[in-house]
């Protein structure tokens, strides 16, 4: 149906300070910068996304929602409103209901 050709670059999120009794720092998750391309026709569809996750196995601490939130703000983001696949589907003129 279509090909999406991704490059990702990943950064851990680390909350410095003192936690549970230890110094130094904790990871809590990471950011995940997309930039992506579905190639069709002359001129491909392209795509950037930030993806922010928990560290695996946890849960989305407090920092990590206001991380996420300061970004959103300082930077000007959205959520996507459609996946990478739905974007694919549109893009070659599928819908993801099969139409």
């Amino acid at each position: 149906m279509f090909r999406i050709k991704t490059r990702r670059k990943v950064f851990a999120l680390l909350l410095e300070g003192s936690t549970r009794g230890h110094q130094g720092e904790a990871r809590i998750g990471e950011i995940s910068l997309d930039a992506s391309e579905i190639p069709l026709g002359d001129e491909p569809t392209r795509l950037t996304r930030i993806e922010v996750e928990a560290e695996i196995g946890k849960a989305p601490t407090p920092d990590l929602h206001s991380f996420v939130d300061e970004m959103q703000t300082a930077l000007e983001l959205a959520p996507a409103s459609t996946s990478k696949y739905e974007t694919g589907l549109y893009a070659s003129g599928f819908t993801p209901e099969g139409d």
